[in-house]
């Protein structure tokens, strides 16, 4: 006799009941890993167009004015710059 008692399931929408090792190792497998469903057909992938990305252009003191603030927020306590 079985210290644990009968286990009941659903297996491919029908409800059954394991009252063996090997049963309830089964029962135990299909509901922690069901079988998947079949994914639906999907439409033709639609491929995006080319993109034409239009950057503006930066002028010197711009890039100098990033490169300053991203430098003065990595001071340590000596004031001196830390550049990782």
């Amino acid at each position: 006799m079985s210290k644990i008692p009968e286990i009941r399931y659903i297996d491919q929408g029908i409800e059954r009941k394991a009252a063996t090792f090997d049963e309830k190792c089964k029962a135990f497998i299909s509901t922690l890993f069901p079988t998947p469903k079949e994914a639906p057909q999907e439409k033709e992938a639609i491929q995006p167009g080319p993109y034409n990305w239009e950057w503006p252009s930066l002028q010197d003191v711009e890039i100098f004015f990033f490169f300053s603030l991203r430098i003065c927020n990595q001071l340590g306590y000596d004031a001196v710059a830390r550049l990782h």
